[in-house]
């Protein structure tokens, strides 16, 4: 972490990265040790990841050098609104709307494969928190995902590995004892999200495919 570069053109690529690390070594504490301690140590490096998503999206908006990917924008924004969910219970209407709108204009950009990822992500927060059904929605980001990713399988695994955080994790019943309250998850999108996961999962171990 202390050798990812935080400034310049890699600047807010280098904040996000340093953001997921903190997500995983929250993970840590939480799927390995059993005491409040740790609990509360989890807690704080979720909440240090949420920062540090905030920070690389504005350092991304504001930056005076052109990012290195235009594609960041949408990442940590998506991310940093993943973690208000799991940790404030929710996040504001308009801040969803604008990772929705970074994630579409990035179907047309450089990184088209991770916007329905971002996408997919964001119909799946907004069930969650707001209570709106997006099976359509979260149907249609998978398998514009999938068709996209035929000949490499990077961004099915790390979709299927973000997924599979909420489902094993975030959502698992008793993961954070009385260290947080976790918002209710609605029995079918925990479904659906179990069988995106499942989908992307085995599409991912397949070889590339070939024309007929």
């Amino acid at each position: 972490m202390e050798l990812v570069p935080t400034k310049g053109k890699y600047a807010s690529e280098g904040l996000g990265l340093i953001a997921a690390a903190e997500k995983r070594r929250a993970e840590f504490c939480f799927l390995t040790i059993r005491n409040p301690e740790q609990h509360q140590e989890g807690i704080a490096r979720l909440r240090r990841a949420m920062d540090t998503y905030s920070q690389a999206f504005v350092t991304a908006v504001r930056g005076n050098e052109r990012a290195a990917d235009t594609g960041q924008l949408n990442w940590a924004i998506t991310q940093e609104l993943s973690l208000a969910a799991l940790l404030e219970g929710g996040f504001s209407d308009e801040r969803w709307a604008t990772a929705n709108e970074l994630s579409r204009a990035e179907l047309h950009g450089t990184t088209p494969h991770w916007a329905h990822t971002s996408l997919l992500e964001l119909a799946l927060l907004r069930w969650w928190i707001k209570g709106v059904d997006q099976s359509k929605e979260l149907e249609q980001a998978t398998a514009e995902l999938i068709a996209l990713t035929l000949e490499q399988r990077f961004a099915l695994r790390s979709t299927e590995r973000q997924l599979r955080r909420y489902l094993d994790w975030w959502w698992k019943p008793g993961a954070f004892g009385d260290a947080l309250h976790v918002k209710a998850v609605p029995a079918e999108l925990r479904a659906k999200v179990q069988e995106i996961a499942e989908r992307l999962g085995e599409q991912s171990k397949r070889g590339p495919r070939t024309a007929p």
